[in-house]
């Protein structure tokens, strides 16, 4: 099985190629392709929007189903980042990501009829992202985080101490949206 295969199983449970052996339907098959094939054009184009606006380089992709072939509830997309953050900064780029991730899944026609919900919403989404030493791959250490992190409507920010990952704090979507909002008034 190559790597494509693989990501294909993750998202949907399916394989391509291997229908009849999960006693998938041609049917069943058809729609885990198409979902595939969709839900792949909606993250490329993501990942590199992200990678051209904000220097956020994709090592993971993938979602989730619900036991049915070619059914998505979730969508999921792990970066890296060589740049040192912190909270308040972590918060803005997680929710801009949510945010534009959301707009190019709901924004693609053929993608709809294979999501759980439609909209999408900031619960179906799952958006890792790695605060890393550009040679040596290392977490960047503290001050810095080390990963921030949104899955399905919890935020949370974690540190690293050359030993391990420390979450120091978590928030629920909404809150950090208020915090954000709240941040952006007090600029203006």
């Amino acid at each position: 099985m190559n790597i494509l295969g693989f990501f294909c199983f993750l998202l949907t449970g399916y394989l391509p190629g291997y229908g009849n052996e999960f006693g998938l339907s041609p049917q069943e098959v058809e729609a885990s392709e198409k979902c595939n094939l969709f839900s792949d054009q909606v993250s490329l184009s993501f990942v590199e929007k992200m990678k051209k606006e904000k220097q956020l380089y994709a090592i993971g992709m993938g979602g989730g189903g619900i036991g049915k072939p070619g059914i998505l509830r979730t969508l999921a997309i792990s970066f890296e980042s060589y740049e040192g953050i912190d909270i308040s900064r972590a918060r803005s780029l997680l929710i801009y990501c949510v945010e534009e991730f959301l707009k190019e899944i709901n924004a693609k026609y053929e993608l709809k009829r294979y999501l759980t919900e439609t909209p999408f919403t900031f619960k179906n989404i799952d958006i890792d992202i790695y605060f890393t030493h550009k040679k040596s791959k290392d977490f960047i250490g503290p001050p810095s985080l080390a990963v921030a992190h949104a899955d399905e409507g919890v935020i949370a920010y974690k540190t690293y101490d050359q030993e391990h990952l420390t979450r120091v704090k978590e928030e629920t979507y909404d809150e950090a949206l208020e915090i954000l909002r709240q941040e952006k008034s007090r600029k203006q």
